[in-house]
């Protein structure tokens, strides 16, 4: 069951992103819905980050500093009429990154680290590239699961730098609209 918003859901993490351990605080979860050339859509997110209440500060349209973060994005594919549409059920969403075909359920995967001024430390980024994430439960916009996930450095230019990482963990997150809102506007929140 996910915790009310500032709780404290059950989050744990295993493993080292880019050579250091991510302690993770808190959890929250959207459905965000995108319209674009291609059409329309939407996704279900997942921010795992460690500092603690991220809804509030989305809500406030505020960006914690000295910050890391692990965002999930999740959606089923119908590869017929290429519609993206959130999950609304559990499944294994299968990691995907460059890939030209897109899976049934797939997840994309990012690591995010800031500074004291809440520049991105491009050192610490990273992207997943393999792995799964399997949801348990799906209820009002809050998701429950684990993850297996292999995770590749970013360098400045978006390229790879090894080595390969593995990391595991469970999630259950609190629902919050407004996560939606600073993943469709990336930098525009104010750091705090």
């Amino acid at each position: 069951m996910a915790a009310a918003c500032g709780g404290t859901p059950r989050l744990t993490l295993q493993g080292q992103i880019r050579g250091q351990p991510l302690q993770p605080r808190d959890a929250i979860s959207a459905t965000a819905t995108f319209n674009g050339p291609g059409g329309s859509g939407s996704l279900g997110a997942v921010r795992i980050a460690t500092s603690a209440g991220l809804c509030k500060s989305a809500e406030a349209n505020q960006q914690a500093k000295s910050t890391r973060t692990l965002d999930i994005l999740l959606a089923d594919f119908d590869s017929g009429v290429g519609a993206l549409t959130a999950p609304t059920a559990a499944g294994t969403y299968a990691v995907t990154y460059g890939s030209p075909r897109l899976p049934p359920k797939f997840a994309l995967v990012t690591v995010r680290s800031t500074d004291a001024l809440c520049a991105e430390v491009q050192d610490l980024a990273a992207v997943g590239t393999t792995g799964t994430v399997t949801l348990t439960a799906v209820v009002a916009g809050s998701f429950t699961g684990t993850f297996d996930l292999g995770l590749y450095g970013r360098d400045a230019t978006g390229g790879l730098v090894s080595p390969l990482e593995r990391v595991t963990g469970a999630f259950s997150t609190t629902a919050c609209a407004a996560l939606a809102d600073i993943l469709a506007h990336p930098g525009q929140a104010t750091c705090q």
